[in-house]
């Protein structure tokens, strides 16, 4: 069996030396190593060019890429993965030296299994032992996506896992690599994941990990509010405050939690919103946030009217929940385009139609409406006068 391992990496030259050396240190050989550069500006390719001159005889490639954030630069060696199953490192983490032989012990035995999630340790910045993390047993029951709604759109499990390479590139590839949701949740149903009870990685904990400054922080709740709002269609959970802080009591004592729910649209959006935004900034921080307060206010106004965007120019940048990080700069750079600045400005006032001149626009205006969260509550007609 042969992993694929990817170390996506942007300006980590302090730690990627003892993450590339944790990778050399396993005790298995049937692994390539990938290893895409975000654009960074440190030493990074210095260190890589020499950690390769030095092993020469391992199977390792380097890619190099502007910066463009992390799925994407998962994203550019997609075409170049030749394992059996996938293994995604980050360049300040740690890989255990027994995690492929783990693995390779339960995914030959069950070769039906779309992932494998694992345990993992938390390191400092000395990469001493600081913790234990064991994910919460993966289900795949019915409740599960009420549950994700419930756990504000956030990732249940974790973000690490053995992927069967096909599953990765047909299924993954789009729901977390494409759109930053969690990768078990494919088109609101559950890949074949299982838990296993080894440690694969250690974490490490630092003031410098992503959710530590405000592009990071933006990142990740847009990817949350897109996984809560597609979930609002299908799903709707009274009390939703009681039975979230029910169900983090739950958690604390290691029982699973049982959601009610009822399987129909969500009708108080914004208010589930409102408390989803409210749980990682401040009412003045989200109210200042072009973004977070106009989509508040899309839910909230609930306006029953259409809007129309002109044919949109092959030169204007879509972006995909991928591209949050350049989205999220040009946000707080006030760099926006004028069709995004448009947009988000009648999400202020609220509408549940988009008319577009051609089907060009059609498609692109979908991509749109998905990365800003307001999908699938809006629809689109072409109208081409």
């Amino acid at each position: 069996m042969k992993f694929t391992i990817i170390i996506p990496t942007y300006n980590d030259a302090k730690t990627l030396p003892d993450t590339l050396n944790s990778v050399l240190n396993l005790n298995y050989s049937n692994w390539e190593l990938l290893i895409s550069d975000d654009g960074s500006t440190d030493n990074t390719k210095n260190i890589v060019a020499d950690f390769i001159k030095k092993n020469p005889n391992q199977n390792i490639k380097y890619f190099y890429e502007e910066n463009k954030d992390q799925l994407n630069a998962i994203l550019n060696v997609i075409n170049y993965i030749t394992g059996d199953y996938v293994y995604i490192l980050h360049s300040d983490d740690l890989i255990c030296q027994n995690a492929l032989n783990e693995a390779a012990s339960i995914l030959s035995k069950s070769p039906e299994l779309d992932a494998l999630i694992t345990n993992y340790e938390l390191i400092n910045s000395e990469n001493q032992k600081i913790g234990f993390c064991k994910p919460r047993k993966y289900r795949q029951s019915k409740s599960i996506l009420p549950l994700t709604l419930l756990w504000l759109g956030r990732n249940l499990y974790v973000d690490v896992a053995f992927h069967k390479t096909s599953t990765f590139k047909d299924k993954v590839k789009n729901n977390y690599l494409l759109w930053n949701t969690p990768f078990w949740l494919d088109n609101n149903s559950l890949l074949n994941v299982q838990n296993a009870f080894f440690c694969s990685f250690k974490y490490r904990i630092s003031p410098e990990n992503y959710i530590n400054n405000e592009i990071g922080k933006l990142n990740v709740i847009n990817g949350e509010l897109r996984t809560a709002t597609n979930l609002m269609a299908y799903y709707s959970i009274p009390l939703y405050a009681c039975q979230y802080y029910l169900f983090r009591i739950f958690n604390k004592l290691h029982l699973e939690y049982q959601p009610f729910y009822f399987n129909h649209e969500t009708k108080n959006k914004a208010k589930i919103l409102k408390f989803i935004i409210k749980k990682r900034y401040t009412k003045e921080e989200y109210t200042h946030n072009l973004f977070l307060n106009n989509l508040f206010l899309f839910y909230q106004n609930k306006n029953p009217r259409s809007i129309s965007l002109p044919s949109i120019s092959s030169e204007e940048f879509i972006y995909y929940g991928k591209d949050m990080r350049k989205f999220n700069k040009a946000l707080l750079n006030n760099e926006l385009s004028s069709l995004y600045l448009n947009i988000l400005n009648e999400m202020a006032k609220g509408f549940n139609k988009i008319i577009v001149p051609n089907e060009d626009t059609y498609h692109k205006a979908l991509i749109i409406i998905k990365f800003l969260c307001l999908y699938p509550f809006v629809t689109l007609e072409i109208n081409p006068q």
